[in-house]
């Protein structure tokens, strides 16, 4: 049976140009994107021609691997990157990465206040705790337990929420004519006094058109998922199946009802990694490409575990001798073997089989406007949870054309607005304004 609610539309762009991290070595690319403002200046309009609701930025704020040879996860912060898109944007979310491990309440609450008054009522808020050693180090080396590390989580967002709540709209007033410009007696302060959080209040900006942020979350787990089923309307999953897609949104419509909450105000954005050519052979030869300007040994060495079988002494160019296909078998430990066995059994080579991505971190979906068009209409159909999070494999390009030529088809299907109805981040997301 069809879902016949429409596509929400997330982009990402990790660090300034994509997911697929040896690209930067491609002919055209801009190797120091990590740290260009404009790269962000020009995908704005991109997003908004393909009618997405948000633009959301991961950070990580550490240098938390080797960049000999490829470029940072991380760049710019994403706040300033958001205040500088909401000045050539008018409709897109903006959605900030913002650790409650390693921030006090009260600036997150002031900085998002303030990216959201600046865009119009557009801001959202990706809260994460940090778990990463390189972070803890340079933020003192402090590390919570993992239980305390959400005690303190579940308290930052509620005061965060309660400081967003201390000034109601009503309060400024901005009377010329009986010289009252705001009413203190509508402005109180919060006296937030928790175990790990504290902060007095009240915060000293007025709500924007939408009254506050969308708070989002990234999973995590149970502990992470819970930031966003009480506090939250939205959360960025990385399903590594269909199936898996499926079984977490019904996971999460089960615990909504614990909170409360409807179904149809929460979004789970299902990441997908896209890769785009004019045929399905050129897209596959992009991400062969791709894939030839990085190591290769440890992604044979990964397929090798996911179809329990030594691939190290085959040629990389051909396909799997039969021989070896009957002896491999999808590794039980990872769900995304299902997906690496059924490529080789179609007499793939291993190259292919990694270019079509089964050891991505995301599902990744290659071809043209059309068959991605296909695959995400399927994946919508199959209910999970409304929303798609779509990773550009190198460059703005890939969002280009999927704003371009693959959001028209799933407008044709009537899967994806034709126009924005509303100016905030909840009108995107079909949700209320909330003091």
């Amino acid at each position: 049976m069809s879902n016949k609610k429409q596509i929400k539309l997330n982009a990402q762009l990790t660090g300034g140009l994509g997911v697929d991290s040896p690209g930067w070595r491609l002919a055209g690319q801009d190797a120091a994107a990590f740290m260009r403002i404009e790269n962000y200046l020009k995908l704005g309009p991109i997003l908004e021609q393909g009618m997405f609701d948000a633009f959301f930025i991961a950070d990580t704020p550490a240098i938390i691997s080797s960049i000999e040879k490829v470029p940072p996860y991380s760049g710019l912060d994403p706040i300033l990157i958001l205040t500088a898109m909401a000045q050539a944007t008018q409709h897109v979310g903006l959605v900030a990465t913002l650790s409650t491990s390693y921030n006090e309440a009260y600036n997150v609450a002031r900085k998002l206040r303030s990216l959201d008054l600046i865009s119009g009522g557009r801001a959202g808020w990706n809260a994460v705790t940090t778990s990463n050693p390189h972070v803890h180090a340079n933020f003192g080396g402090q590390k919570l337990s993992r239980s305390q590390k959400y005690e303190r989580a579940y308290e930052f967002v509620d005061a965060v929420q309660q400081l967003w709540s201390s000034w109601p709209a009503d309060a400024l007033l901005l009377d010329k004519e009986n010289n009252r410009y705001a009413d203190m007696e509508k402005i109180k302060e919060i006296d937030y006094q928790g175990k790990y959080v504290q902060t007095k209040g009240p915060i000293l900006l007025p709500p924007s058109a939408q009254g506050q942020p969308v708070v989002f979350s990234a999973g995590g787990g149970d502990e992470g998922l819970d930031i966003a089923l009480r506090y939250g309307n939205a959360v960025y999953a990385n399903p590594a199946t269909l199936v898996s897609a499926q079984r977490y949104w019904s996971y999460i419509k089960q615990r909504l009802k614990q909170y409360g909450t409807s179904s149809d105000d929460f979004t789970v954005f299902n990441g997908l990694i896209v890769t785009l050519g004019g045929t399905e052979k050129e897209a596959v030869n992009k991400r062969k490409e791709i894939d030839q300007l990085g190591p290769q040994g440890d992604r044979v060495q990964y397929l090798s575990y996911m179809l329990s079988l030594n691939l190290g002494m085959l040629d990389i160019d051909s396909p799997i001798p039969e021989s070896f296909r009957k002896m491999m078998q999808p590794n039980p430990r990872d769900p995304r073997s299902v997906i690496a066995y059924e490529f080789a059994n179609k007499g793939m080579s291993i190259r292919e089989i990694l270019a079509r991505g089964p050891i991505n971190y995301h599902p990744v979906l290659v071809g043209t406007p059309e068959q991605v068009a296909e695959q995400i209409a399927k994946w919508h159909d199959a209910d999970v949870g409304n929303g798609f999070s779509i990773l550009p494999d190198i460059g703005l390009e890939t969002l280009h054309d999927f704003s371009k030529e693959v959001v028209p088809i799933l407008q044709k299907k009537g899967l994806v607005r034709t126009e924005y109805t509303g100016s905030t981040l909840r009108d995107n997301l079909g949700l209320k304004y909330r003091n």
